[in-house]
């Protein structure tokens, strides 16, 4: 079936996108905000994270850092769960954007799960270990974070993404050569793979990433994208995703975060020598104040979430400039954006508050006036 182009908005989508993006922003709070912070104060206060730390000590001994590190994450997932099934899977299918059953869904979550594990539990140890060996434990934990950040970013398009999606070479060869004269044309010339994830497998939305450094960078696309779009379409999603590239966003945020770690970290060693004792923690060093840690890190990172997604959606807006520029294509840019909004029932228009403190991208409505602001600019 041929796909409408250019796309317009559906005006009963735009009436739905309104109530479900509320919906996911107040679970999305909720879920991944409010209530670990309200289970950090509780395991303090009752001295349950204490109990935990004495359970790990007298059975797992010189393990007791990843066993408490283990239970901590499980009784975390316990009471994140109701919700995040209701969120993720129950929210999803109600509003027909979910195309998987629940049991395609637990799958999911369990290897999710177990990636926390086996991502969290060696960290979480080595953060301890760290703090057990030097005073300067902040300045090496900065270092690390960004050797680790690296690794993974090798590591996840040809081990972490495959967990999730079954992927297959793009051979549409039409549009292949369309994408590679782009990243010719702006310079790129060590990417050399393009794959297809499998999205219609468990959603109805769309999207695309370059993923990878190195020997496994590569272009992503998933096959929601690839069929419900115009090709002209597709090729400004994939300008926009090189524009991330050629600006270096990844290693940008990389950087910015290693150097939040150090004064982060400050700030934590200080809250500790004053008030580890309120909770019968014997110091920074004890991981029975693991709770107290991640309370003091989350309190900081909802007081920088503000500016630090405003930064987000700069480099975004320069993102979308740079697939203007690469491809001329300002009709299609428009159209797509307004068929990703559709598709994915993102409302186009939010408060400016609550895009200020939440929002990753501009506004759909922002990014198309933008789009043409730039049209005019640029008019032969």
């Amino acid at each position: 079936m041929a796909v409408k182009y250019p796309y317009e908005y559906d005006p009963k989508k735009r009436k739905i996108a309104k109530i479900y993006t509320k919906t996911k922003i107040i679970n999305g709070i909720f879920n991944s905000m409010l209530l670990p912070i309200v289970f950090f104060i509780v395991l303090l206060y009752s001295g349950f994270s204490v109990a935990i730390s004495d359970f790990s000590h007298a059975f797992g001994g010189i393990f007791y850092v990843p066993l408490y590190v283990f239970i901590f994450l499980t009784l975390l997932t316990v009471v994140q769960l109701p919700l995040s099934f209701y969120s993720e899977f129950v929210y999803e299918h109600k509003y027909g954007l979910s195309n998987q059953n629940v049991f395609a869904w637990l799958k999911d979550f369990f290897k999710e799960l177990a990636l926390s594990y086996v991502i969290s539990v060696p960290l979480l140890t080595g953060l301890y270990v760290l703090i057990g060996m030097t005073p300067l434990w902040y300045v090496y934990a900065a270092v690390l974070y960004i050797v680790i950040t690296v690794f993974f970013d090798y590591i996840y398009p040809i081990v972490i993404f495959p967990i999730f999606y079954k992927t297959k070479p793009f051979e549409n060869e039409k549009m292949r050569k369309r994408i590679f004269d782009i990243l010719d044309k702006m310079g790129v010339k060590n990417i050399k793979r393009i794959d297809v994830a499998c999205e219609s497998e468990k959603s109805n939305k769309a999207n695309a990433c370059f993923a990878g450094i190195g020997g496994s960078k590569r272009v992503i696309l998933f096959d929601t994208l690839v069929d419900g779009f115009t090709a002209d379409e597709v090729e400004t999603v994939v300008a926009h995703e090189l524009g991330h590239y050629v600006h270096k966003d990844i290693m940008r945020f990389t950087v910015i975060e290693s150097l939040k770690i150090i004064p982060v970290f400050l700030v934590i060693i200080a809250v500790f020598d004053r008030y580890s004792s309120v909770f019968g923690i014997g110091g920074v060093s004890d991981i029975a104040g693991l709770p107290l840690l991640l309370l003091v890190s989350s309190v900081i990172e909802l007081v920088l979430m503000g500016p630090m997604m405003a930064y987000s959606r700069k480099r975004e807006k320069a993102a979308d400039i740079f697939a203007l520029e690469a491809t001329g294509k300002v009709d299609a840019q428009v159209s797509c954006e307004k068929r990703l909004s559709d598709m994915n029932l993102s409302d186009d228009s939010v408060h400016p508050l609550v895009e200020y403190f939440l929002f990753s991208h501009p506004c759909t409505k922002k990014r198309i006036e933008y789009t043409r602001k730039w049209e005019q600019e640029n008019k032969d």
